[in-house]
């Protein structure tokens, strides 16, 4: 492929119309592809925090797992990101914004032989509003990481895939079910809490002392932390005004 028809293979803008009603970017392609995969029976979660990275899609059907990174196009970078996750997932595929009408798989060149020598899928939105498989990931059962990942409710339907910095990761859970255990139990102490919550640090001596300094930052959002007879007590930040400042 010349450089000419490298460049011409997609558009530059990040975001593109199909019609006056629908905008294709990331978050709509994967939005397409969520509905695709349900359709086939696969559990899908969206946006799953794996310690420091981010996978776009993961979905799960009788014990298999397969990651999904989506963009507008494909890319080198792209096929490396999926390629990353191939410890984690027995299969592993990326996604893209493909249009039928001005495009073809052949056009893929390098590309498309690099995905078969991986063993990686493609999965392609096209500009029907259909989802379609070109190349089907290869199974891969030689995993060392999957334990890693971390599976919630919340992944499902909380945050889409393509948001771009929304996401539900266990520090998130963490806080929210310490913000729950605050409402209910006003000016409890911080040790009591801790010991009343699914938190995601190694054990409570290290949730309390890394949850004390990101509550003293005002990181974990809507608690306040009050010293009251030498106890560090929380309370829920809209009630702060409630609080007797003389302890």
């Amino acid at each position: 492929m010349t450089t000419e028809e490298n460049n011409n293979l997609y558009e530059k803008k990040e975001d593109r119309n199909i019609n006056d009603d629908v905008v294709i970017n990331e978050k709509y392609i994967a939005s397409v592809l969520v509905s695709f995969l349900k359709k086939l029976g696969w559990e899908v979660y969206q946006e799953v925090v794996v310690r420091d990275r981010i996978l776009d899609i993961l979905c799960v059907k009788k014990g298999k797992y397969w990651a999904i990174e989506c963009k507008m196009r494909p890319s080198f970078a792209l096929i490396e990101q999926a390629y990353n996750w191939k410890k984690y997932a027995e299969y592993v595929s990326i996604c893209v914004f493909f249009p039928k009408s001005k495009r073809s798989i052949k056009n893929l060149g390098i590309i498309k032989k690099i995905l078969y020598n991986f063993g990686i899928g493609f999965l392609a939105v096209m500009d029907d509003n259909r989802c379609v498989e070109f190349i089907q990931p290869v199974l891969n059962e030689n995993l060392m990481y999957k334990n890693r990942i971390k599976l919630y409710e919340e992944q499902k339907d909380l945050y889409g895939a393509g948001s771009r910095g929304g996401y539900y990761s266990p520090f998130k859970k963490t806080c929210q079910e310490l913000r729950q255990v605050v409402s209910n139990n006003p000016g409890i102490s911080l040790r009591e809490a801790v010991s009343k919550i699914n938190h995601h640090y190694l054990n409570n001596d290290s949730a309390i002392k890394s949850l004390m300094k990101l509550i003293a930052r005002n990181v974990v959002d809507g608690i306040v932390m009050h010293k009251k007879n030498g106890v560090r007590r929380l309370y829920l930040k809209e009630s702060l005004n409630n609080i007797n400042d003389n302890s």
